[in-house]
């Protein structure tokens, strides 16, 4: 946790351990940057089961995906709002099918140091045949990039599968979930256009434990299958302020793409965090915040935002760089594969039989552990085009460094927003956390030291938050000028992200 973080947490529990009732509202903290009101009237479920908002901290909520209604109080970006319904949402409920690398009821689990885990300190420690909860964002395979694992004390009596189908039928009386076949003999089917969902539908299946379920096998004890709408709900219809977190389905082109099976229209007037354009692609987790109009479906974004911190490296990797299936190492950092990887040539999967130029883009979590999202072949090896996109993790002028590796920058051309500045206006700006590339630079093997080339900032604040205003978590941020009315005529607002702080629940005479 950065120290920005853990400043605003003590604060916010300064007055907790004082034992006064703070006069900040009670919140829930999505993302870690969007507080939304909770009051004795919110509606808050786990798993279908109403709990009170006391009881949301007291059982650890962090890391669940909530989807949640906001009030008329909303306004255009969702930062202000009552909730009036906060459900938070269990994926997976069964059992471990595989451990290198995780899969759970057969389905591909990617944990990382940003995945809250409880009731096991790590999950190397699970065990084939021990049941866990899951939940995160589930991708169009079905396979997830969890944001909550939890441990049971106590024995599950009920499994449960959410995600797309990927096939019905094959083999005969199953239908495929993911990776998971499920017995559909004596299942009732409910929500669906037809009698049974077709190829596509995002459904969720539970049933209750099947002790003779493994690897591979049928799940033969599910006993209802709904189709649904993956997360955000689309009641009523009409245009509403609406934030959807998810992994990125299909990109149609650059002004629009897929995610939770809502189309996104991105035009001139969408700002982009924590990554650029060119960043959005198949399996990238982010965070869309804009104008929902349920009656076609269409999500018009005012913000996207890329919930993890972005990392490109482009150069010359060696046969001995990659251990095919599992990493492959540039510049001295080694990308961890995921089960959203895409290496469509195979690179990461089966290895290189000689030097070449490779892109790699991914991320780095709060453990300091980096992801490759997308491998790719750029030709014959070119030490003198070398690049490197990431986080600022050390400032010297002229030398700096991009996650740990060092950049000379004597030579360097420095720009901002494509326009040429001098070197004293960039070091001046930069910042430990700032995300800049370096381009068309020489990467020397032998000193690990990148020189030359073209220094670009890309973002010069080492957070983004939504527009600011009374209520918000950080309200009085630097640089916050925008202060949106609250109440624009919006009925309410929707969404679904990521629980990621509770304030001030607990302490509120109202819910005493």
């Amino acid at each position: 946790m950065n120290f920005l973080k853990f400043h605003r947490i003590f604060v916010a529990c300064g007055l907790c351990v004082l034992g006064l009732a703070p006069e900040a509202p009670a919140q829930v903290v999505f993302n870690d940057i969007r507080g939304l009101d909770v009051d004795s009237a919110t509606l808050i479920t786990v798993d279908d089961a109403v709990i009170t908002p006391p009881q949301l901290q007291e059982i650890i909520g962090l890391g669940y995906k909530g989807r949640f209604r906001v009030g008329n109080d909303v306004n255009a970006s969702l930062s202000h709002g009552t909730l009036t319904e906060l459900h938070l949402i269990i994926d997976y409920k069964g059992i471990v099918t595989a451990t290198s690398p995780l899969r759970v009821m057969d389905q591909p689990v990617l944990v990382t140091g940003d995945t809250v885990l409880v009731g096991v300190n790590d999950v190397s420690s699970l065990q084939i045949g021990e049941e866990v909860t899951i939940s995160g964002v589930i991708a169009a395979d079905g396979s997830m990039q969890a944001s909550r694992l939890e441990k049971p004390a106590q024995p599950l009596l009920e499994w449960k599968v959410r995600g797309y189908v990927q096939a019905v039928g094959t083999p005969v009386g199953t239908v495929q979930v993911g990776s998971l076949l499920i017995g559909s003999a004596s299942v009732t089917v409910t929500g669906c256009a037809g009698s049974m969902p077709v190829v596509g539908d995002f459904v969720e299946i539970e049933g209750t434990a099947d002790a003779a379920y493994s690897a591979g096998g049928i799940w033969q004890t599910a006993s209802t299958m709904s189709c649904q709408a993956p997360d955000i709900d689309q009641d009523p219809a009409g245009e509403v302020p609406a934030l959807i977190e998810g992994i990125i389905a299909s990109v149609i082109d650059f002004s629009s793409f897929v995610i939770n099976g809502v189309t996104v229209l991105i035009d001139n007037n969408t700002d982009i965090d924590n990554g650029e354009l060119e960043h959005l692609d198949v399996g990238t987790k982010v965070e869309v915040q804009g104008i929902l109009d349920s009656d076609n479906g269409l999500l018009s974004a005012s913000k996207i935002r890329f919930l993890d911190i972005r990392l490109k490296a482009k150069g010359v990797v060696s046969p001995a760089d990659i251990q095919p299936g599992e990493s492959i190492t540039l510049f001295g950092l080694t990308f961890q594969s995921t089960p959203q990887t895409r290496d469509d040539e195979g690179i990461l999967a089966n290895g290189l039989n000689q030097d070449r130029q490779v892109e790699v883009r991914g991320f780095v979590d709060e453990s300091g552990q980096l992801f490759a999202l997308r491998v790719r072949d750029r030709g014959s090896p070119d030490p003198q085009n070398a690049e490197l996109r990431g986080p600022v993790t050390s400032i010297n002028p002229p030398l700096l460094s991009i996650q740990g590796v060092m950049v000379d920058t004597s030579a360097s051309t420095f720009m901002l927003d494509d326009q040429p500045i001098s070197a004293a206006d960039f070091f001046a700006m930069l910042q430990t956390g700032s995300q800049i590339e370096v381009e068309y630079a020489v990467y020397d093997a032998a000193t690990g030291q990148f020189s030359g080339g073209v220094v670009d900032i890309h973002e010069a604040e080492t957070e983004d938050y939504p527009d600011s205003g009374p209520g918000d978590p950080v309200a009085d941020k630097a640089g916050s000028t925008t202060k949106e009315i609250i109440g624009l005529g919006f009925t309410g607002g929707r969404g679904v992200a990521t629980v990621t702080r509770t304030d001030n629940i607990i302490y509120r005479s109202s819910f005493e």
